[in-house]
């Protein structure tokens, strides 16, 4: 008889036990997570606000730290005798942000100087040896033997030098590919 009346008190403690569970559990939930997606508009507008607060105050630190560049740029320009276009500070909207400055643009002056054009520096282009004794060199992925061919050059194909590194110049093809070739067989000449 006692086990009549056991086996129906633990089923019913155990039933009351869950109700008591989710009620403690739902308790501690955040707001705006899967267990309770429904925020306030205060909530959402707090948060967004304090988000948009910080951005701004990184955009106006970023302003302002461009502007001190393009003034010292300007500086050690007119240091050195080069006058560079002046390009207007950023703003946002023409709103100003606490921390920036506005710095006018200064007005072009009347009697400026023709600017001189400098010459482009010259090339160092490659050329296959006349004396090598095949029409064609291989042109590698890297700088040694080792390396894969990229492709073969015939004689007399120009490549553009690039760089040089343990008898090996980097170069730039005709064809616009990059690749490596040895030092001995090649010539080279500025042009």
């Amino acid at each position: 008889m006692r086990a009549k009346i056991i086996v129906p008190v633990l089923f019913l403690a155990i039933i009351i036990g869950v109700f008591i569970g989710q009620s403690v559990f739902a308790g501690g939930v955040v707001p705006g997570s899967q267990a309770d997606p429904l925020v306030t508009k205060a909530f959402v507008e707090s948060a967004l606000n304090s988000q948009l607060t910080q951005l701004q105050q990184q955009v106006a630190q970023l302003q302002s730290e461009a502007n001190s560049l393009r003034q010292q740029v300007a500086f050690l320009e007119s240091k050195i005798g080069e006058k560079a276009p002046v390009q207007p500070p950023i703003t946002n909207n023409n709103q100003q942000q606490p921390g920036t400055q506005i710095v006018s643009q200064p007005k072009p002056e009347v009697n400026q100087q023709p600017s001189t054009v400098t010459p482009q520096p010259k090339q160092k282009i490659a050329y296959v040896k006349q004396s090598n004794a095949s029409d064609v060199v291989n042109t590698r992925s890297g700088a040694g033997t080792n390396f894969s061919i990229v492709a073969k050059v015939s004689k007399g194909s120009k490549m553009i030098i690039l760089d040089e590194k343990d008898n090996w110049y980097r170069v730039k093809l005709e064809d616009g590919n990059l690749a490596w070739v040895a030092n001995w067989v090649v010539d080279v000449r500025e042009e």
